[in-house]
């Protein structure tokens, strides 16, 4: 069983979803290796997330703007927080810190109420431009 399932409740019925969707599978590979081997290498999950997390807000971004979405620059704001997290707990691990359940509670919550609730408040009717 997956960490993360991609549940309904987390769909914005968008070209998005697809790119949430690998968000999750980099996380549940992450957690899967972890619990196997709470000794693994962690860093190169945590940079396949930042370098795909940011390929995804650029992407999520220019999506918002083709389509004259609201609030995109409070959008674009929270991209930049989430992403300098992302980067400081890369930090902190290169620094010797170890992974816990804590991490994988914190991008679980990252990324699952960032889709639930900024994106799909902020897509609002782009759903209806769907895949």
């Amino acid at each position: 069983m997956s960490y993360i399932e991609f549940e309904p409740k987390y769909r914005t019925y968008t070209i998005m979803d697809r790119e949430h969707e690998q968000l999750i599978s980099i996380i549940n590979r992450f957690f899967d290796e972890w619990v196997g081997n709470k000794g693994v290498n962690s860093l190169p999950y945590l940079l396949e997330l930042a370098e795909y997390g940011q390929n995804h807000f650029d992407s999520e971004e220019r999506f918002m703007e083709n389509n004259h979405s609201n609030n995109i620059e409070e959008h674009k704001a929270i991209h930049k927080k989430l992403m300098e997290r992302l980067v400081e707990m890369i930090q902190r691990i290169q620094n010797g810190e170890e992974i816990t359940m804590e991490t994988f509670q914190f991008l679980q919550h990252w990324l699952m109420n960032h889709i639930a609730g900024t994106d799909k408040a902020s897509y609002g009717v782009l759903g209806n431009k769907a895949h």
